[in-house]
């Protein structure tokens, strides 16, 4: 078990710098989009691996996610 512990520390401490340098090199107003599909991630991830149950309101929510994304980038692209 300490070796999916000391995994899961390493990959987590990536995920975290990276995304810091993420949000260090690019407007925040893009990448925070981003940092947000870390829930559709969970959900899939724990549909996939402990059969948890996808209801609607959280598709709705994930579609949210992903609409304001979209809408938040093609902004940034017309204002450039």
């Amino acid at each position: 078990d300490l070796w999916r512990f000391a995994a899961i520390a390493l990959v987590g401490t990536a995920g975290m710098t990276l995304m810091t340098q993420a949000f260090r090199l690019a407007p925040a107003v893009v990448v925070a989009p981003l940092d947000y599909t870390g829930l559709i991630w969970a959900t899939l991830l724990g549909w996939v691996f402990w059969r948890e149950a996808i209801d609607g309101m959280t598709v709705l929510g994930a579609l949210v996610i992903v609409a304001s994304g979209v809408f938040t980038i093609l902004r940034e692209r017309r204002a450039v």
